[in-house]
């Protein structure tokens, strides 16, 4: 009995991929085990740009057993945790960006075979399961492989596609070969990648030697309908693609004629762009990569990328007509490229060779559509030099006012050519398109006419544009002056007022009478040695206004002598033509004066006796 070792893989090229996205050296990979094999079984991962970005694995299976006996694929690794009943398993390999999050997926194949199915001595074997081949288009290929081994000979026992027959055994040379074949031919429509697939039958005599199985590493082949077999071979040819054929024009697809405004009219009109060209290429890759030019000129320039024509400072100033080359180059205008070219005739459009068309949009159709739509019901080439939406608008009885709604206007600006190529007239496109407004629900009138009406638009948006502005100034400076008025309010408040009162009290506290001096002693009166020859109390300050409990009118001071009866005179009323500084200092001399009576008063009481004696004696004076 004979041991397969070794598994089979099986490479497949991603035909569209981004640097970001993580790519598989091979788009599919296939392995055959034995029934009684476990652990690794191989390696399917990718890799992508920048080697520091983590790829994060996992493997999806319709089928349990698969999924129940396979381990955790970290990195790409396939560990086999248990063995595998005979079968032919399918899944996925899936590896995602770990920083941009884009995935890619490889498919998987593990054909389990039963160990009585390994080949016995006396059995000759194919040499390989699968075989691929690149192969360039619009070439014959004399020698593929050959279609021998050993003794036995390969027969062709399927061609796909059906009904193609490009591929045979040669008997003289033992070889397959194929006639010439063409990559871009319909049979490959539905296919994203063309290829063809033959299945090879090993035709053996009786007794043979064995040939064991080995293995290859393979590219882009399909491999879901490849199932195992002794005696059975898949010849896969892959085409490779040559550049064989020139971009193609699409818009336009033949040489045209477009009109452009005068610089004076440009000007006001702004179009964004003359035209947009686009062709294709139905090579694949690189050799159907294109870039734009134009001849050079000093009108017009072209985006090499997108095809947009735009128009320069002064296009059209001071010539009637250009004509422009465009070609469109593949290769992205790189060695081995081709090319193909149209022609645009430029002619220049005066205000009497343009019409202004309103198309009330309800129906929400595109600008080609609606360009397509008049253009059929005119019978007449109108072309538009630009197109804009706009929201529906009435007039209202001083101002022009939106109205807003789900219908909308778009104005297009449009013009025509006669069959010389020379601009149709502006009222002989008005007389044509007129008895269309109640059909296509559009209104139509001359390009002169349109200004006029946008000027007095314009004119009366100027006023209106004015009175809101005056209003804003108005309202600003209102609001300006109100808040000045409260920040003035508020300054003087909490600043100004403050300040001023505290500079009053302060210019009060220094006019206050000085503090007396009582600590000051003199020579007891007369009355006061009296008083304490006879042991009575003195008469304090403090109780000099109480009330005696015999009588109802307080105690008063005794004055002794003419100066005390003067300062009570002037303590009653003073001078009021005297000035406050010399009030003042009458104050504090009648003051002292006062103070050095009740000095004589004082002694060691102040008893009621006391106060009586003192009372008794001023009703005397």
């Amino acid at each position: 009995m004979v041991k397969i070792q070794n598994y089979l893989k099986i490479r497949i090229l991603i035909s569209q991929f981004n640097s970001d996205t993580p790519q598989f050296e091979h788009g599919s990979y296939s392995y055959f085990i034995k029934a009684d094999v476990s652990g690794l079984i191989g390696v399917v991962s990718a890799t992508v740009e920048d080697p520091s970005v983590p790829l994060n694995y996992s493997f999806e299976t319709s089928d349990e057993i698969l999924r129940d006996s396979l381990g955790d694929p970290n990195n790409g690794v396939l560990v086999l945790t248990s063995t595998l009943p005979p079968n032919i398993y399918e899944g996925k390999m899936i590896a995602q960006n770990g920083v941009t999050e884009d995935i890619a997926s490889a498919a998987v194949l593990i054909t389990v075979a039963p160990e009585e199915s390994c080949p016995t001595s006396n059995v000759t074997t194919i040499e390989k399961v699968l075989v691929v081949k690149e192969l360039k288009e619009e070439e014959a290929h004399p020698n593929i492989m050959a279609s021998n081994v050993l003794n036995c000979e390969y027969i062709i026992n399927e061609q796909w596609p059906p009904n193609t027959n490009y591929f045979e055994v040669d008997s003289k040379t033992r070889s397959i070969k194929s006639r010439k074949f063409d990559r871009e031919s319909p049979i490959f429509a539905n296919e994203s990648i063309p290829q063809f697939r033959i299945t090879l039958k090993l035709v053996c005599p009786l007794k043979s030697p064995r040939i064991s199985v080995n293995d290859q590493n393979l590219s882009y082949v399909k491999v879901n309908d490849i199932s195992y077999s002794l005696d059975t071979t898949i010849l896969s040819v892959i085409i490779e693609d040559i550049n064989d054929n020139p971009p193609k024009f699409i818009k336009p697809d033949r040489d045209l004629v477009l009109g452009y405004p005068s610089t004076e009219i440009a000007q006001k009109l702004q179009p964004e762009f003359l035209y947009q060209v686009k062709a294709i290429d139905i090579d694949d890759g690189f050799n159907a990569e294109i870039s734009y030019q134009i001849d050079q000129n000093s009108h017009f320039t072209i985006d090499r990328k997108t095809g947009v024509i735009v128009p320069l400072s002064y296009a059209m100033l001071d010539v009637r007509s250009t004509t422009l080359v465009v070609r469109a180059i593949d290769r992205d205008a790189g060695d081995g490229s081709l090319f193909s070219s149209v022609k645009i005739k430029v002619v220049k459009l005066l205000e009497n060779h343009l019409v202004s068309i309103l198309y009330e949009n309800n129906r929400k159709l595109s600008y080609d559509e609606i360009l397509k739509e008049i253009q059929q019901e005119s019978m007449m080439n109108l072309m538009a030099l630009k197109m804009t939406t706009i929201p529906k608008m009435y007039n209202s009885s001083d101002y022009v006012q939106v109205e807003y709604e789900q219908t909308t206007i778009v104005h297009i600006i449009g013009y025509a050519f006669m069959i010389n190529e020379s601009p149709m007239p502006s009222e002989r496109i008005l007389g044509i398109l007129s008895p269309l407004e109640g059909i296509l629900n559009l209104t139509v009138q001359s390009y002169s006419d349109t200004l006029d009406i946008c000027d007095v638009i314009a004119e009366k948006n100027k006023e209106d544009l004015y009175k809101i502005l005056f209003i804003i100034f108005s309202s600003i400076l209102g609001s300006v002056i109100v808040i000045i008025v409260v920040v003035i309010i508020l300054v003087y408040s909490y600043l100004i007022k403050p300040l001023q009162y505290q500079e009053e009290v302060e210019s009060r506290s220094s006019s206050k009478l000085p503090e007396p001096d009582l600590t000051s002693s003199r020579p007891a009166s007369k009355r006061h040695r009296r008083y304490q020859k006879s042991g009575e109390k003195r008469v304090s300050f403090g109780t000099s206004r109480r009330m005696n409990e015999s009588n109802s009118f307080p105690i008063t001071p005794v004055f002794d002598s003419e100066d005390d009866r003067k300062f009570s005179t002037s303590s009653n009323g003073s001078n009021n033509s005297e000035s406050d500084d010399k009030r003042r200092e009458t104050q504090n001399v009648q003051f002292q004066a006062f103070m050095k009576k009740f000095e004589r008063l004082d002694g060691d009481g102040s008893d009621e006796k006391g106060l009586e004696v003192l009372h008794e004696e001023q009703i005397e004076k």
